[in-house]
């Protein structure tokens, strides 16, 4: 089974105008709008979590950030070998 998420950038704005003349016509106007822009996905395999990022990485900041689950994986399996080592030890 495998499981994606959408990681999203999100931005909102709106602005409106009113206006009167001398002669009390009125001139106004308003809008708004939003953009969603997809910037990564989190992807869940067998037990395994890594993160694809769409646009290339800008700092060397974000590079870390984005190796932070691999990471994660790497020493979790590092902890399951060693304690089915010690188990082996164990019954023999």
């Amino acid at each position: 089974l495998t499981t994606f998420v959408t990681i999203c950038s999100s931005a909102f704005g709106g602005s409106g105008f009113f206006s009167t003349g001398f002669c009390f016509c009125f001139g106004g106007g308003g809008g708004g709008g939003v953009s969603i822009t997809p910037v990564a996905f989190i992807v869940i395999e067998n037990g395994k979590c890594r993160m694809m990022q769409i646009n290339n990485y800008t700092s060397s900041a974000d590079r870390a950030i984005a190796m932070i689950p691999e990471l994660v994986d790497k020493v979790t399996e590092l902890l399951k070998s060693d304690k089915k080592e010690e188990v082996a030890e164990e019954q023999a």
